[in-house]
């Protein structure tokens, strides 16, 4: 029951840390009220509002989860969590390269739709 325990926590933490560039992103515009720049949908006050309620949703589905996972590989030993801090670095720069490592020019271009 443990090992899938973990394996459902490295897959949710993989998951987690290939989103996290894009929505840390989303939060960081919503919080400074840029994101009423590029997109008139909503005012800077109802921006700051959705940027908290994403941060916390990311505090606590992501980094809580995180932190856990890493816990579990910390006890499992060295080279468990060597190698998954290696698999979420990689995951994190997964992501950035797939946005052009612009990973602001891809939001705002929404989400390379356009």
């Amino acid at each position: 029951m443990k090992k899938i325990a973990y394996i459902v926590l490295g897959i949710w933490s993989a998951i987690a840390c290939f989103l996290s560039p894009v929505w840390l992103n989303m939060v960081f515009l919503n919080l400074s009220g840029l994101i009423y720049q590029y997109d008139y949908t909503m005012d800077e006050g109802t921006a700051v509002v959705l940027g908290l309620i994403m941060m916390f949703i990311w505090l606590l589905l992501v980094l809580l989860p995180m932190i856990i996972f890493l816990k579990r590989m910390y006890m499992l030993g060295s080279k468990a969590l060597a190698g998954s801090i290696l698999g979420m670095i990689i995951m994190v720069t997964l992501c950035m390269a797939m946005c052009g490592w612009d990973v602001t020019g891809y939001v705002m271009n929404g989400f390379g739709i356009w």
